[in-house]
């Protein structure tokens, strides 16, 4: 009895350890990760190197693991040059990391750093001894899962880089079959469905499917931008990069397209065969995602619609998606009222009136540069109509309201509903407690939306009615930090909770066996008694 007494208190003590002493330990360095880790998601680069700069000038501090400190923030460092271009400046970061031969921080980060750089300058040999280099290290031991996806995972952004698709699936493949598990969970989990994203991005490219691949790798660096902790959270820089590479790919592609149906368009107008032309034109703006090819390409319909004799009118498929978005509109759920419009445009962009009542939708959501733009293609099609006057004094009204949005005065106003782009779109309450959309409080609360209340009919009625009625709240606590306070007390252990389940398990362990022992010391209480 007194053995099993000794055991729980020991297991107590070191469960105590866990989850407070090291919290403690990292207490003074993590703070500036997390600030290297804002400036980065907000597209700060340059803010983020002069403040990982300042930091290792000052010395990372903390009762413990200050040296894993200072190589998380040269790892953050050389992240952020990766973004700036200073390939000099990443290679100072990767030599710190190798030179400190750390355990805790190992050496391969520096060279798959380095070898990240490489492929980025087109250096695929460069690269490819880098990664040899890191595949020979011993991962066995601490971490060894996460030494290994780690070595797959970054090779594959490498070979990504330089276009060696079938390599890139193929470590990424291995990654993901990896068992990242702890305590009965798998902490790599968010990783592993931006891996998969990458994976279906390999494939649309495999097919040529540039701009669905794109959509790919924009989701998997929201994932990583998301992911709690810094070991997944930096990698949301790498997937940036493939953003960056493949959103360059794609213009030059669209480009070249749009430009191919105007110039065909107007040769069709100029040899008389006016059908034709306003076939490809109405291509023209659906396949575009140029704003000012879209102008062209209605201007040209707008042209050649008057003397089209049969004069092309509504379609019966786009007419049926207008019919059904009225139900909607009386429902209030504009986002999916607009998607409608949206599929009724993309077969009928020459119907005026759809692009007008569509930007008086986008203005039920404050919605008021989206909204200016469907009511200018309104004018274009339609400049002496009889909503003419209405629609440009609208634009004159949004002026105003579109200066606010640009200066992020009307975060507040932008959703009523499930916003269309979920992992972008705010948590006001959330917000409204801890200061920023960016706090790693929010990002967290942001991801379990993501994935866990987005993706069934429930989660999904849930948060629509939280956009609908949390605003007015939001505005209240954001301006009374006694309500402020309160909010933070009780959102911060909901945080913790999915941000690291294996320490509220620890937890939960902790209390039972202080539980335990509890009820041991009582019963031997008793039997003395």
């Amino acid at each position: 009895m007194r053995a099993m007494s000794k055991t729980l208190l020991t297991m107590l003590a070191v469960l105590f350890g866990l989850i407070v002493v090291q919290g403690e330990a990292r207490a003074d360095w993590i703070k500036d990760v997390n600030e290297i880790t804002r400036l980065m998601q907000a597209g700060d680069y340059a803010g983020a190197e002069k403040f990982s700069s300042a930091s290792l000038a000052s010395g990372p501090s903390g009762l413990l693991f200050s040296g894993t400190g200072t190589l998380v923030i040269h790892h953050w460092r050389g992240r952020a040059r990766l973004l700036l271009g200073d390939f000099a400046g990443v290679a100072e970061d990767a030599e710190a990391i190798i030179r400190a031969d750390s355990s805790f921080f190992p050496p391969e980060a520096g060279y798959a750093l380095r070898g990240v750089a490489k492929a980025l300058q087109g250096d695929v040999q460069g690269a490819t001894q880098e990664f040899e280099t890191v595949s020979k290290f011993d991962k066995s031991g601490m971490g060894e899962a996460m030494r290994k996806g780690g070595f797959h995972a970054e090779r594959a952004f490498a070979r990504l880089l330089t276009d060696d698709l079938e390599g890139a699936d193929a470590d990424l493949k291995e990654a993901i079959a990896i068992d990242y598990g702890m305590l009965g969970g798998d902490y790599m989990v968010s990783s592993k469905k931006a891996w998969a994203e990458m994976r279906v991005a390999i494939e649309k490219l495999n097919v040529g499917a540039n701009s669905q691949a794109h959509a790919a790798f924009v989701r998997a660096r929201t994932i990583f931008a998301t992911a709690p902790g810094t070991s997944q959270g930096s990698d949301f820089v790498l997937a940036q990069l493939l953003v960056n590479k493949y959103a360059k790919q794609q213009a030059r592609q669209v480009a070249v397209l749009e430009d191919g149906l105007l110039l065909q368009a107007q040769q069709q107008l100029n040899t008389g065969n006016r059908a034709e032309a306003f076939r490809l034109y109405v291509r023209a703006f659906v396949e575009s995602g140029s704003s000012t090819t879209r102008d062209k390409a209605l201007g040209g319909m707008s042209l050649i619609h008057p003397t089209l004799t049969p004069r092309p009118g509504l379609p019966e498929e786009a007419r049926r998606f207008l019919v059904q978005s009225r139900g909607f509109v009386a429902e209030k759920n504009y986002p999916q009222a607009i998607e409608l419009y949206d599929k009724a445009l993309k077969i009928a962009p020459w119907w005026a009136s759809a692009h007008f009542d569509k930007a008086l939708l986008l203005e039920q959501m404050s919605r008021y540069a989206l909204a200016t733009q469907s009511m200018k293609h309104y004018l274009l099609l339609a400049p002496a109509g009889e909503q003419a006057r209405e629609a440009q004094d609208k634009i004159y009204e949004w002026e105003p309201r579109l200066e606010r949005e640009a200066s992020g005065e009307s975060i507040r106003l932008k959703a009523r509903g499930v916003a269309a782009t979920p992992s972008t779109s705010d948590c006001f309450i959330a917000t409204a407690a801890y200061g920023s959309a960016l706090d790693p409080h929010v990002a967290t609360l942001r991801t379990f939306r993501d994935a866990h209340l987005l993706d069934n009919a429930g989660g999904r009625w849930f948060v629509a009615r939280y956009y609908e009625l949390s605003p007015p709240l939001a505005d209240y606590i954001r301006s009374h930090e006694a309500a402020r306070s309160v909010v933070r007390a009780g959102l911060t252990p909901l945080v913790l909770l999915l941000a690291y389940p294996w320490l509220a398990f620890a937890g939960f362990l902790a209390g039972c066996a202080m539980l335990t022992a509890g009820w041991l010391m009582l019963r031997r209480a008793r039997c003395h008694a």
